[in-house]
């Protein structure tokens, strides 16, 4: 595998995981969980600073993508394994 292809990938993986933080932080939230829904929209900051620092500092259109792909893929899993 091409580093391009790696970093797609790892762009996917990502997208995913946030998704399902984003999820698990809106049913913190809902269940007026106030102290897990503040760490976890932390974590979520952290990781969208991350991202955005990686594909800036790399100009990486591949991993841009993926992480774009893996965050729609993460939405859907994460409602369909909720239900």
């Amino acid at each position: 595998m091409t580093l391009g292809g790696l970093m797609f990938f790892l762009g996917i993986l990502l997208g995913i995981a946030r998704e399902f933080l984003v999820c698990r932080y809106y049913l913190a939230v809902s269940g007026r969980k106030a102290f897990l829904g503040s760490g976890i929209s932390l974590g979520i900051g952290l990781l969208d600073l991350f991202i955005v620092a990686k594909i800036m500092l790399d100009q990486n259109l591949g991993m841009a993508v993926g992480y774009v792909l893996g965050e729609a893929l993460g939405t859907y899993l994460a409602v369909k394994l909720r239900k």
